[in-house]
């Protein structure tokens, strides 16, 4: 029964934790998306004109070239 619960706990603790995770994500793509810089980063680079904001399980890329501005919010393995 202990084994049980122990169990539920932990995966009740990575569920909530994925969904604060994408939710942070999101309201930080939508910051990204009005021109400002995101409240919570974990991580920053810039190559040429692509800036990446690392946010845990989620990257907001944003590509800048003359006058277009591309902002997407993408998983930290896609490319």
């Amino acid at each position: 029964m202990k084994k049980n619960k122990i169990g539920d706990i932990i995966l009740l603790i990575v569920v909530v934790l994925f969904l604060v995770n994408s939710l942070v994500a999101y309201f930080s793509y939508r910051q990204v998306s009005a021109n400002k810089s995101p409240c919570i980063n974990l991580g920053f680079s810039k190559k040429d004109n692509i800036s990446i904001y690392n946010q845990g399980l989620y990257k907001i890329v944003v590509e800048e070239n003359n006058n277009l501005r591309k902002v997407s919010l993408k998983l930290f393995f896609l490319k």
